[in-house]
């Protein structure tokens, strides 16, 4: 009897073994799979909703619009409205030297050093592609319990820089793609921001002009040097694919 228990422990020890083996190789494969995808694009564009949860907002504040990335460094997020506000209609510009925030209800543009504002943007060198995923992150598979997110794998990156403010970050990834679909980020603070993308389109030959900002007439510039925080939050709600932790 002591024979077949202790036969049976190795075995269990042995499956255990190859197991986990097999997921570290899983893993390694949807993150090299995941990093030559995103190496061999240089530029995309999205509709996204973007919701951010945090104590100090009371309900989700959400925004919508759509955003464009090009290599290295530029992006331009075009946003069309909220929950509370279908008149909300910001631009973010930056051509990868100087960024523009753009308010024409206000009839305003303030200008940043893109450097500067950026810097802390950790995950974004990432997408532009100069940058391997797992030098700064520990990398995982979460699993999923629901319906919707059976298509994708859910990607947990853990940063290995304990200073970043960033608990961990989740991404949602099309599983015949590797395109990136959501993107979760659970800040320290216990707050969370969750951007979903739809009607990606890849490698369209973006133009280095669409990146640049004509500042319109009429419109106050203002120039800061730095202690950006960003543009303001408004409220909203999207429905997410997946159960936290």
């Amino acid at each position: 009897m002591k024979k077949i228990t202790l036969l049976m422990t190795m075995m269990v020890f042995l499956i255990s073994g190859m197991i986990t083996v097999m997921a570290e190789e899983n893993i390694k494969n949807i993150v090299n799979n995941l990093q030559s995808k995103y190496e061999n694009i240089y530029d995309f564009s999205a509709k996204f909703n973007e919701v951010n949860e945090a104590k100090f907002l009371g309900a989700p504040a959400s925004r919508k619009g759509k955003v464009y990335y090009k290599k290295p460094g530029k992006f331009k997020y075009m946003y069309t409205g909220s929950v509370n506000d279908d008149n909300f209609n910001h631009e973010i510009i930056t051509n990868g030297v100087t960024m523009w925030y753009y308010k024409p209800n206000e009839k305003q543009v303030i200008i940043f050093e893109s450097k500067e504002v950026l810097e802390n943007e950790f995950f974004l060198p990432f997408l532009f592609g100069n940058e391997k995923i797992t030098n700064k992150f520990e990398v995982a598979l979460k699993e999923s319990a629901t319906k919707e997110a059976k298509d994708s794998y859910l990607v947990a990156l853990r940063p290995k820089d304990p200073d970043t403010g960033v608990k961990w970050i989740l991404l949602v990834v099309d599983k015949d793609t590797y395109l990136i679909q959501q993107i979760n980020t659970y800040f320290e603070s216990n707050s969370v921001t969750r951007i979903a993308f739809e009607e990606i389109k890849t490698n369209q030959n973006l133009k280095d002009s669409f990146f640049n900002f004509q500042v319109p007439s009429g419109v106050e510039l203002i120039r800061k040097k730095s202690n950006y925080s960003g543009p303001p939050k408004t409220k909203v709600d999207i429905e997410i694919i997946e159960k936290d932790d």
